[in-house]
């Protein structure tokens, strides 16, 4: 079955011109949506059920140099976010019910990679400078600004409701963010460590572990060392 409408609402989501197909194969039915609008961009991807959802199913999503503070506030995502053009894919998958599956019964990965735009609510001299007084702060404290970017990658799996950042690269024209760690979803709290490096060699890399809570992280200092 092949379908086109002006707009497709699921949810909070809402798309415009949007083409879509339905295939149905033995126990799996797939719904294939092509090249539509979201916020600014383009979002293309894959949802397939297996049994009706009843043996579980998959979800790819490509979304293309869309307005990810419009995806932040549909989602009810608060806190430092990303923002600027680039490339956010979504691969996930469950073997349980759809209709009884929890954070902890879906795995995959998210990958975000983008060219230049903004860091919100992350004043970089700010942070640097609360990092060399060597004392516990507030993430919020630092929130006073935007960390303008080049380039971004992020890439981060998701397993056991968990999600573990494998690569969180941030570059600006300054300086760099590196971030590991992971987000457990069921207390919404994080354990992450990072570096704010400068791009000249010559001066020490502000290191930190994040914890507590999202957004309401707190910022534990770490011994400032020499850049390599």
């Amino acid at each position: 079955l092949r379908l086109s409408a002006q707009t497709a609402s699921y949810g909070p989501l809402t798309l415009t011109d949007v083409p879509a197909g339905i295939m149905a194969n033995g126990e799996r039915t797939s719904l294939d949506i092509g090249d539509s609008g979201y916020a600014g961009g383009s979002l293309d991807g894959r949802i397939s059920l297996e049994d009706g959802g009843q043996k579980g199913g998959s979800v790819q999503l490509s979304l293309r140099n869309a307005d990810l503070a419009t995806l932040a506030g549909t989602l009810g995502l608060t806190g430092p976010m990303l923002q600027g053009d680039g490339l956010l894919s979504l691969n996930l998958a469950t073997a349980k019910p759809l209709d009884s599956i929890t954070a902890r019964d879906v795995s995959g990965d998210i990958r975000y990679s983008g060219g230049g735009g903004t860091l919100t609510r992350f004043n970089t001299e700010t942070f640097q400078s609360l990092i060399a007084q060597g004392r516990f702060f507030d993430a919020a404290a630092a929130a006073d600004g935007e960390f303008p970017l080049l380039s971004s990658d992020v890439v981060a799996t998701l397993a056991n409701g968990v999600a573990t950042l494998t690569k969180v690269e941030l570059h600006g024209e300054q300086q760099t963010l590196v971030l590991t760690g992971m987000i457990p979803f069921h207390s919404n709290s994080l354990a992450l460590a990072g570096s704010l490096t400068a791009n000249d060699p010559a001066r020490p890399a502000a290191r930190f572990f994040a914890g507590g809570s999202w957004p309401n992280a707190v910022i534990s200092p770490l011994a400032t060392l020499p850049g390599d």
